[in-house]
Order: structure tokens, then C-alpha cells, then sequence
């Protein structure tokens, strides 16, 4: 047994990244996800293509995270997927088949959940330009979630919530518009490259990573490969930009 959860320690880190949304309407509310990992991709300098029959385009990079003497190496890859939203499941579970079945990844454990697949999405329940991760659990009524934990046959994967604002709840006839409404051109800004959102959302990924790998939370400040980020300047980037939250795409 201990030789079994000593070879588990050694097999490299591997994430599936994937972005969700309708990506015929890019720049849509419900596409944030979408935005996002295109942004992350752009970040790293990396071309997404399309691949196989992913229904997704893709782009895989390495990174290395503060892990013991020498870091650890990442494997990442990126997903933008290319179907509607209600259609996410297969287009993020060929992704992971696709560039995971052939190998063996760590399986990850742990009091917040476990999994190498990283969604981002889309969250009517966080006010604008807000971000959190979640582990696992209810899709909260969103259908591209609930499509990925219908493909991928679990609630067990790492969601990126990204707050696009509260609709009026008394006027639910008016969701769908909402949620297809354009993001404002502060909010594309939030999520561009550079940008508060995008540096948020690295943050958020750094942690789930950070967490797989073992790492202290001392060394929650030395930098991946990616926006360099502290709390101060992410603090100052949001003061900036809700300043200018009120202008039009």
C-alpha cells in the first residue's frame, strides 16, 4: 500500500481547463467562461486549435509550482468549448478523454474535493466581477453544469465561478435575455488580458493546484508561470475598473 501512494505522490500534476458558454455569442454574459480561458490562453502565448474531435479548441503549456526543494511541474490544458452552453458535457468530457485516457493522472484528494477537471462558468448568483471556486456539489440551476456532471458522471470536478450580476429574480422572464446580454466593456476589460478578473481567476487556479500538490500555504505568494499577481495590485486593478463599470461595450 505504501508503495502504491508513493508512486501516486510522484505522478505528475495534469488539469483540464475548460471554458463553457454559447460560442456563437462570444461576448455574451453567459460566455464568460469562455472569454476567460480564451484570455488564459492569450496569457500564455498559446494558439488554441481545434482538435480532433474534442469539440473544443485547445492548447496545452507546463508550469511549475513552489513544491519541496526543486517545485513541481503543471500540465494545463486549455478548453474553449466550441457547442451551446446545454451541450457542455460531451465537449469538456472528449477534451479530457482526448488528452488524459492514455495516461495516468494523480488522483487528487482532499477535505475540498477531488479532481483534475477545472471548469469556468458563468454565476447569476455572484454580483459582477466577482470570482469563486467551488469543489463539487448542486450546479445551482446553471444547464452548462448540469451537462458536465451528466457526461462526466460525477458533481466531483473544480468549478471557477464568475460573477456576471443579479437579474431581478421577481422578473424571471427576463433571465435569458439577461444572461445573453453583452458584457459591459468594464467587465471585458475585468476578464481581458491584462486584467483584475483574469489575475483573480489564476489565483483561483494557482490555489487548486497549490492544494493538489501538497504546498504549504506560506508559499501562497511565489508566482507561477502567468499574471503576476499580488493582493495589492489586484485590489487596485478593481478600483479602477468599477470606476468605469457604468460605460457601454
Amino acid at each position: 500500500m505504501k508503495a502504491a501512494l508513493d508512486h501516486v505522490k510522484k505522478l505528475p500534476l495534469e488539469f483540464l481547463i475548460a471554458g463553457i458558454g454559447n460560442y456563437t455569442m462570444p461576448y455574451t454574459r453567459h460566455s464568460a467562461g469562455l472569454l476567460v480561458v480564451n484570455n488564459l490562453a492569450k496569457n500564455f502565448n498559446l494558439t488554441l486549435k481545434s482538435t480532433g474531435k474534442t469539440k473544443c479548441l485547445t492548447a496545452e503549456t507546463t508550469v511549475r509550482v513552489p513544491s519541496g526543494r526543486d517545485g513541481q511541474e503543471v500540465r494545463l490544458v486549455l478548453a474553449s468549448s466550441q457547442v451551446l452552453m446545454n451541450l457542455s458535457g460531451n465537449a469538456v468530457l472528449a477534451a479530457y478523454q482526448h488528452f488524459f485516457s492514455n495516461r495516468t493522472s494523480r488522483l487528487l484528494s482532499g477535505a475540498q474535493g477531488s479532481s483534475n477537471v477545472i471548469v469556468l462558468h458563468d454565476d447569476l448568483d455572484l454580483a459582477p466581477m466577482q470570482v469563486r471556486r467551488k469543489a463539487s456539489g448542486s450546479a445551482r440551476g446553471h444547464n452548462g453544469v448540469t451537462d458536465v456532471m451528466r457526461a462526466l458522471k460525477t458533481d466531483v470536478f473544480w468549478r471557477i465561478r464568475l460573477g456576471i450580476g443579479e437579474y431581478n429574480r421577481q422578473e424571471r422572464r427576463d433571465m435569458v435575455s439577461f444572461v445573453l446580454g453583452d458584457l459591459t466593456g468594464a467587465e471585458r476589460r475585468f476578464w481581458g488580458e491584462p486584467g483584475a478578473g483574469l489575475e483573480g481567476v489564476w489565483a483561483e487556479i494557482e490555489a487548486i493546484i497549490k492544494d493538489a500538490a501538497g504546498t504549504k500555504s506560506k508559499d501562497s505568494r511565489r508566482r507561477l508561470k502567468g499574471p503576476q499577481r499580488t493582493e495589492e495590485k489586484i485590489q487596485q486593478k478593481m478600483e479602477e475598473q468599477n470606476s468605469t463599470r457604468e460605460e457601454t461595450p
